[in-house]
């Protein structure tokens, strides 16, 4: 199983939406098994700036790129293969 775990993280291409919360548990599941290319989170609250801080998110993920809005998300990110979505 290690084997095919190593492969899927170097072809399947994640990229995940709203980054604190939800999202984070999300995010650290699929960065287990996947490669995170991008992170978006339209939250721009003080409240989502210290929680995504806490979570630690953007040092776990360093190069993925980081995105405030989605559609430009989708239109500049072409090199995707999946998208998580995670709501409050």
């Amino acid at each position: 199983m290690g084997d095919m775990t190593a492969l899927f993280r170097e072809q399947v291409r994640f990229l995940l939406g709203y980054v604190h919360g939800m999202g984070t548990s999300n995010t650290n599941a699929a960065g287990k098994v996947a490669n995170i290319v991008a992170l978006c989170d339209v939250d721009d609250s003080e409240e989502a700036r210290r929680a995504a801080a806490r979570s630690k998110i953007h040092e776990m993920f360093p190069n993925a790129v980081r995105y405030k809005d989605y559609r430009v998300m989708l239109e500049k990110q072409k090199d995707i293969d999946a998208v998580i979505v995670a709501t409050p």
